[in-house]
This record gives structure tokens, C-alpha cells and sequence, in this order.
């Protein structure tokens, strides 16, 4: 699949198949399939080489991920460096809105 962006062709290949874990260093960019440990289901994220791999709020170190699309372009994208600790826990923020709809 090619993705045309102010005159850049990013080319995005299929690499799946290595699980990695939090902690270990990101090997290359694009977007990650997260699976966690039962407590919500699996979703992607866009991470970059070179960084760790985020721990998650609720499951901590109980997660894996395995990439799904590399984007090795957005290594060279200036304008692209979003850096990720932790992938939040959408039961928190649904826990506060609940919490402030009741108090």
C-alpha cells in the first residue's frame, strides 16, 4: 500500500510475526498490534524505532505486541515524534467520567 503525502511516497510493508515486550527497543516504525492480558481487547498503535516498547496502565508488563505495517518513512518525518510511555487504560477515564456524573 502506498500513501502519498506532500509529494513523499511512504511505502508501508507487511512484517508480522515477531512478538516483542515492554521494555525491549523498538527495531523499526509503523503500527503495532497490542494484545493485553485479558483486561480489554487488542488494538493498534503507531510506535517509532528506537524507543521502548510502553508498559500499559492497567496490565503493566502483561502485554505483547507484533507489527502489522512498518512505516520506515516516519523515521525521516521531522515533524513526526510523538514518544509513548504508557498505553492508557480506557477503563480509568470511563471510571472518572462515571465518578463526576455521580458525584
Amino acid at each position: 500500500m502506498k500513501v502519498q503525502r506532500k509529494q513523499r511516497t511512504f511505502v508501508l510493508e507487511d512484517r508480522s510475526g515477531a512478538t516483542f515486550t515492554v521494555g525491549q527497543k523498538i527495531p523499526q516504525s509503523g503500527i503495532y498490534r497490542v494484545q493485553h492480558a485479558g483486561h480489554r481487547q487488542s488494538h493498534e498503535v503507531t510506535l517509532l524505532a528506537g524507543e521502548e516498547f510502553p508498559r500499559c496502565a492497567g496490565c503493566v508488563t502483561e502485554v505483547t505486541f507484533s507489527l502489522q505495517q512498518s512505516a520506515p518513512a516516519l523515521d525521516s518525518e521531522p515533524g513526526f515524534r510523538v514518544r509513548l510511555y504508557e498505553l492508557p487504560h480506557p477503563q480509568d477515564s470511563e471510571d472518572t467520567h462515571l465518578s463526576a456524573r455521580t458525584a
